[in-house]
């Protein structure tokens, strides 16, 4: 059987996609947690 692989030499539909780009701060391990406590993120929501 023969397939048409047209779509997938075209530039416009499966062209290189942009970057991920995070929208939201990334918390870290060892920041304060965000919730209020005066706990480490990772000893607190980070579980």
């Amino acid at each position: 059987m023969s397939q048409d692989k047209s779509c997938c030499n075209n530039s416009s539909c499966c062209g290189p996609s942009s970057p991920f780009e995070r929208t939201y701060f990334k918390i870290g391990r060892n920041d304060p947690c965000p919730c209020g406590s005066s706990l480490k993120f990772k000893k607190c929501c980070g579980v």
